[in-house]
């Protein structure tokens, strides 16, 4: 199971490099490179707490869903007991990080119930992804750090059972502070409400 996924998402990425060159959009990018490549329509930074899904929720399995029905059930069905991607937001703004390009897009394919990209600096893209334990954020994180080994300048921390991809495009003096600010204030997020417990195994 986790070399599939590991074999989908870098197929979805390798698919994606051209167009993203070419298209010369700094937010397609960092959506591809940070995490993954579906993303959902952009929204500001003061919005992006308050982000609805597009369309209702389906109970059609999700193998079987749209792109945009897959927004809206993870959307729908984001974890508590973990730092959420809204506090982090605010947490990076209190320090004076100024957020731009903020657009969900798929976790999925990196285990994560529920993904933000977004950007800051010159050229820094980042992507928040909360997940449904703490074991399945070490997971996710070390397959999309395996997945995604190729790309330079990228790194992923983890607080709990959420995730910070961090991936610098411009290295520079300025940029190095600015990620130091960003994990640091990252670090500090405490998790929301009671993480919910396992799912009782079957045999």
């Amino acid at each position: 199971m986790r070399s599939s996924v590991k074999r989908a998402a870098v197929v979805a990425m390798v698919a994606l490099a051209p167009a993203c060159s070419k298209s010369g959009d700094p937010s397609a990018v960092g959506s591809a490179t940070a995490t993954t490549a579906s993303v959902a329509p952009a929204t500001s930074a003061s919005t992006a707490p308050s982000v609805e899904p597009a369309v209702a929720v389906s109970a059609t399995p999700t193998a079987y869903m749209s792109i945009s029905e897959r927004f809206a059930s993870e959307a729908e069905k984001r974890p508590t007991g973990v730092p959420r991607v809204e506090d982090v937001m605010a947490a990076l703004e209190k320090q004076g990080v100024r957020l731009r390009e903020i657009k969900q897009h798929l976790g999925s394919p990196f285990q994560a119930a529920y993904c933000m990209g977004l950007q800051t600096g010159d050229d820094v893209h980042m992507s928040i992804c909360e997940y449904r334990s703490e074991k399945a954020a070490i997971d996710g994180r070390q397959t999309s750090l395996d997945a995604l080994k190729m790309v330079p300048a990228r790194q992923i921390a983890r607080n709990g059972g959420t995730t910070l991809t961090i991936r610098v495009g411009n290295p520079s003096p300025a940029n190095e502070a600015l990620v130091k600010t960003i994990l640091k204030a990252f670090e500090g997020v405490k998790p929301t409400g009671r993480l919910a417990p396992p799912s009782p195994v079957t045999h």
